[in-house]
């Protein structure tokens, strides 16, 4: 069990790095302390501020006082000072300050099941849309703007996330706490592009596009939600520890796209990969369902993949404990060879093609000499 303290050294936050698998405890301390981070730094823009005004402004004596779990707005708003300071735009620093002075009023308890709703017009996520809007030309080479998406399809889907979450309550339940400590917001929206996305200019909140026609909804939901979840948690680690030693942008094989990626992006997909074979295997175990058994095939081997290319990067020590509590992972999920059967090349419904795979590419997993934990 991981004892919570309220004010970690680094050396017990770097020992938090290398556990893949989930814990409550572990990741309401990632999350506090990446709050941390941002609390500290907006003390400092507010304090360099003061400098710059005649009078103290009010918010800055809020700033002093216990603070709640920020909000995906907050950190949206202190993404927004940054960017004001750095242009010396004295008026957007004004009106930034007393945007968060209003948001800190509003700073409240984690609920039970984060709030589930479409994509809206406040600034924060009209500043997602536009952030989507950019992904989707730079990422896919093409034009596509995330939207909200209609009041029938909102209500079908809260009730089908619900009942998702309620599930991962009882096939893991240190899984379900670790999705509440870091999704404090759910938000849906339309896209013929983008399947769901988070940014940590935005901690705490994740997009996700609802499930195409004929998909498997709850696997759907449940693959969605941990996917960006982890996202949001790999963030976390990355404020304790950069993770990555050298050029984070040199391009590598990724598990999940045919184009090389970098570094940072793979390292990404790999957690995510990681996390989600967890997560399915633990249902797997449960269900016993043949479809189950399927996702978990293609994300394992999505996993190796993942494994073999941050095995020949530059990576800190944390990094290296990482990528091998990752392997340790993967071997353990593959003393079970049920999964190993699947025709990988056969399509999900609603999961990526995989059209573009060739076998020198996957099917690792078959001779685990390839994932073998480093030294």
């Amino acid at each position: 069990m991981i004892e919570i303290d309220n004010t970690p050294s680094t050396d017990a936050l770097v020992a938090l790095i290398p556990c893949i698998a989930p814990s409550a405890a572990r990741s309401r301390i990632l999350r506090a302390h990446y709050d941390n981070c941002i609390k500290a730094s907006l003390r400092s823009l507010i304090h360099e501020c003061s400098k710059i005004f005649s009078t103290l402004c009010p918010e800055q004596a809020t700033l002093q006082s216990q603070w709640s779990r920020l909000t995906p707005r907050m950190h949206y708003l202190h993404h927004k000072l940054q960017s004001a300071m750095r242009a010396q735009c004295l008026t957007n620093v004004q009106h930034t300050l007393s945007q968060i002075g209003e948001e800190f009023a509003v700073c409240k308890c984690v609920p039970d099941f984060a709030p589930v709703a479409s994509l809206g017009t406040a600034d924060w996520e009209r500043f997602v849309q536009l952030e989507g809007t950019r992904l989707s030309s730079t990422e896919q080479g093409r034009n596509d703007t995330p939207c909200p998406i209609a009041a029938h399809d909102l209500a079908a889907c809260e009730r089908h996330i619900y009942e998702t979450l309620k599930t991962l309550r009882i096939v893991d339940g240190e899984l379900h706490a670790e999705m509440r400590e870091h999704v404090d917001e759910i938000k849906l929206f339309n896209s013929a592009v983008t399947q769901g996305f988070s940014d940590t200019r935005t901690m705490g909140a994740i997009f996700i596009r609802p499930p195409c026609v004929g998909s498997n909804v709850p696997l759907y939901f449940y693959e969605q939600l941990i996917h960006e979840m982890s996202h949001l948690q790999l963030h976390c680690l990355f404020s304790i520890d950069p993770l990555i030693d050298g050029d984070r942008y040199r391009l590598m094989a990724s598990p999940i796209r045919s184009d090389p990626r970098p570094l940072f992006g793979v390292l990404h997909a790999t957690y995510v990969s990681a996390k989600l074979a967890n997560a399915f295997f633990s249902l797997y175990q449960r269900s016993k369902d043949e479809t189950t058994l399927h996702y978990l095939a293609q994300i394992m081997d999505e996993l190796a993949i993942g494994i073999s290319s941050l095995r020949e990067s530059s990576l800190t020590s944390s990094g290296r404990a990482l990528v091998n509590s990752m392997t340790n992972l993967a071997l353990r999920i593959a003393q079970d060879g049920a999964w190993s059967s699947f025709d990988l090349f056969t399509p999900t419904l609603h999961r990526r093609t995989r059209t573009w795979v060739t076998p020198d590419r996957f099917n690792r997993l078959r001779g685990t000499q390839s994932i073998k934990p480093s030294i």
